[in-house]
């Protein structure tokens, strides 16, 4: 295959990852528009997001496997057509049921061509630092195309550093030691912000450093699974594998953001005794109890990041370097 074609290749599949991010980070950064809009109560809200995660983590393996019988690119195609079309529905529904439906159509387009793009890249590229390349690529697009404030471009500035820096340790360094790192920093952000923060304090004193730790250790985290994944795996089984792996990533997310949300909603309503304000969100900037169940939230986080980082230390102890080109 010719550079271009090559290029082109990885431009039109990283594509898959571009709208799988966008659709799940926009929907985050326009939770209040969207529950103000549709007259959804702030304690609902968190099904918009869950409701394309549950939907493209359940059917990942079905359309998966179905990729590696049928072919990948036509459910490449049918996939990216699906998600294009309903996207273009979800801004025109006019009732939260329905846009939450319409969401989890969504979901149910990502989960054909996701994985399908990770099967392509890996049959196509040969283990290797041109292989780590593409896969790196394929996560890391689009990732910084929606942020809207300064204060998420170090997302965007560590997200670039993670493709070079975890292209090169995965040919030279041990997988578990890659996962128990990125386990660490996930663990670390979530502790910055889960400690008490006076207002009067800058957002670079814990907020840079918090936003930075979060994307290098998830951004590492998740490649180093793929490409261990797509390593391990024949050629015929390169869909499933991937859809393997965001299937636990896609139910995890909607899961625990639904403990997540019931710790916040239920925290903040022991502290300020109201349950209507916890419910709707009513007064939420500047309230102390508002930022008390968050806080309770990422703790939360923290938790699920140490019990993380003991079970890579425990289940990947014997693996070894998966970025090398077989001989």
């Amino acid at each position: 295959m010719s550079k271009a074609r090559t290029i082109a290749l990885v431009i039109t599949l990283t594509g898959a990852a571009f709208l799988n991010t966008l659709s799940v980070q926009t929907a985050v950064i326009v939770l209040p528009t969207i529950g103000r809009d549709l007259h959804i109560p702030a304690a609902r809200q968190q099904w918009i997001v869950s409701a394309y995660s549950l939907a493209s983590g359940c059917f990942l393996m079905l359309w998966g496997r179905l990729a590696d019988v049928y072919g990948k690119r036509l459910i490449f195609i049918l996939g990216s057509a699906w998600v294009c079309i309903v996207t273009l529905v979800c801004p025109f529904i006019p009732n939260e049921i329905g846009f939450d439906v319409f969401r989890g159509l969504q979901g149910l387009g990502s989960a054909a061509n996701v994985p399908t793009a990770i099967g392509i890249l890996g049959v196509t590229f040969p283990p290797g630092q041109a292989n780590n390349y593409a896969m790196l690529q394929w996560h890391y697009k689009g990732r910084d195309a929606i942020e809207t404030t300064i204060r998420f471009l170090p997302t965007g500035v560590c997200g670039v550093l993670t493709i070079f820096i975890t292209s090169q340790i995965l040919a030279r360094v041990r997988v578990n030691y890659i996962l128990m790192f990125g386990t660490f920093c996930v663990t670390i952000s979530s502790l910055l912000f889960a400690v008490p923060i006076h207002d009067s304090e800058t957002y670079w004193a814990y907020g840079f450093l918090a936003m930075c730790l979060c994307v290098f250790g998830a951004d590492t985290l998740f490649q180093t699974l793929v490409l261990s994944n797509a390593h391990s795996l024949p050629k015929e089984d390169q869909a499933l594998g991937g859809a393997m792996i965001n299937a636990v990533g896609q139910v995890g997310r909607a899961i625990g953001l639904a403990i997540a949300t019931a710790i916040q909603v239920a925290m903040q309503e022991s502290q300020d005794r109201s349950t209507s304000s916890a419910v709707t969100g009513a007064g939420s900037l500047g309230n102390h109890a508002f930022r008390g169940g968050l806080r309770a939230a990422d703790w939360f986080s923290v938790a699920l990041g140490a019990l993380a980082f003991v079970t890579v230390a425990v289940t990947f102890r014997g693996a070894g370097v998966i970025g090398k080109a077989k001989k």
